[in-house]
């Protein structure tokens, strides 16, 4: 689910119905309309970088999850860079366990799972 798709649940939950007029992908550009006062903006922390002046951030409880995928070539897996990238993001995720093995890819003409 998109943080739009749930920022829109997540409100019309409390009773409140949200007018969308516009949405901004770039998190300065959020920001920006922020501070214009034209809007709101649920941002990541690392997208918060320097915020503009009468900017108030708030912690969103309970903080929303966010899942993070790696693929890789199959073949890729031997190389020591993948293997380092990929045991890094899990780390730094805080997965338990050891990192998933790569799934194959899906042949080309079918969806992945489809036999």
């Amino acid at each position: 689910m998109n943080v739009l798709c749930w920022l829109v649940l997540t409100l019309q939950s409390h009773g409140a119905e949200p007018c969308v007029v516009h949405t901004a992908s770039e998190h300065p550009t959020q920001l920006a309309l922020v501070a214009a006062g034209v809007g709101l903006a649920v941002v990541p922390t690392l997208g918060l970088g320097p915020l503009p002046a009468g900017i108030r951030v708030v912690d969103v409880e309970p903080a929303p999850i966010r899942r993070v995928c790696a693929t890789w070539r199959t073949d890729g897996s031997v190389r020591p860079s993948v293997l380092a990238v990929v045991e890094a993001l899990a780390e730094a995720g805080g997965t338990a366990g050891p990192v998933a093995s790569p799934r194959p890819a899906p042949r080309r003409g079918t969806t992945a799972g489809a036999p």
